[in-house]
């Protein structure tokens, strides 16, 4: 992360940033054998030498059982050369300004320009909503890797944030504070998904990862009011007010991405014409569309309000 900040006014600071996030090795359980056993590694990287080390093993001692035995964890060893190098890459760069506060002002104002691609989410998996920490479905099988690279669940190419809050002093009365917040960001890539064999229903990745487009973009607007009063020293009372979504804006948060529910192949490299030609597995037929692909799951909260009383000592 590189970034730089100035003062170009009395209490106003304005800052730059670059930050870029590069995943490494990671640990997952995979399957060579169709889902029949299953070994824990490293997918893509291959330990040459201790498969030279096993081979050399089994063909130095005179036991049948043994050499057999270290046969197969050579080949064990070896196959997690078949899976992919997982990918994870964020890149993005944050221009802000900040207002600290004095004369009874605050203000912070940022925008964020970002990618994240890659073939691996991390240990929670977005579009399946799979919270299992390295024994996520993606590496369990060879197969299931087609078409995984792309901008990932959490990508949001553009993120605006504005907060800020002015406090009135009313001498002996007491005191107010209005404060609100602004919230602008992208949408989340759209997957077309469909059914494994062995794995169920968006398992399968039909095309590749983020060729649907995106969801709109997403803003939420809240305030806050506040007033407090002294009771004494070192006491005071305050009473608030919290209203989020202010706007009662409801835009689309998460929509179906099950394109069908029947099994059939990843169409690796493929798009949307590509879907109407797509042929269940073991069957002469073209898939099923699922009737509520593309439909909205989950929207906005609405508006809703919080009321509060406190007492500071």
């Amino acid at each position: 992360m590189v970034g730089a900040e100035y003062e170009v006014l009395p209490d106003l600071k304005l800052g730059v940033s670059w930050s870029r996030r590069d995943l490494g090795r990671i640990i997952e359980d995979m399957s060579t054998d169709g889902a029949s056993s299953y070994f824990i590694a490293n997918p893509g990287h291959v330990d040459e030498g201790a498969v030279a080390d096993l081979r050399g093993q089994a063909m130095a001692t005179g036991n049948a059982d043994e050499a057999a035995a270290l046969r197969a964890n050579a080949d064990l060893f070896e196959a997690v050369g078949v899976f992919d190098v997982p990918k994870r890459t964020y890149n993005s760069i944050t221009v802000s300004a900040d207002r600290r506060f004095t004369k009874s002002f605050f203000m912070s104002a940022s925008y964020t320009y970002s990618q994240n691609k890659g073939n691996y989410p991390g240990l929670f998996s977005n579009e399946t909503n799979q919270l299992d920490p390295n024994l996520t479905s993606q590496y369990d099988l060879p197969e299931l890797m087609a078409n995984r690279y792309g901008d990932l669940g959490s990508d949001r190419s553009h993120l605006i944030k504005l907060d800020g809050f002015y406090r009135l002093d009313a001498n002996e009365i007491g005191d107010f504070t209005f404060g609100g917040s602004a919230r602008g960001q992208s949408g989340i890539p759209i997957n077309t998904l469909g059914g494994h064999p062995a794995y169920g229903p968006g398992e399968s990745y039909l095309l590749p990862r983020g060729e649907g487009g995106r969801l709109g973009i997403t803003t939420k607007f809240d305030v806050h009011l506040a007033y407090g009063h002294a009771l004494s020293a070192g006491m005071r009372l305050e009473g608030f007010v919290n209203v989020f979504n202010l706007f009662n804006q409801q835009p689309e948060l998460v929509i179906d991405e099950i394109y069908t529910y029947d099994s059939l192949n990843p169409i690796v490299g493929g798009d949307q014409t590509d879907l109407q030609h797509a042929k269940a597995l073991l069957e002469n037929r073209v898939v099923e569309k699922n009737p509520n692909y593309r439909n909205v799951s989950i929207r906005q909260d609405p508006l809703s309000a919080q009321f509060g009383l406190r007492l500071l000592f």
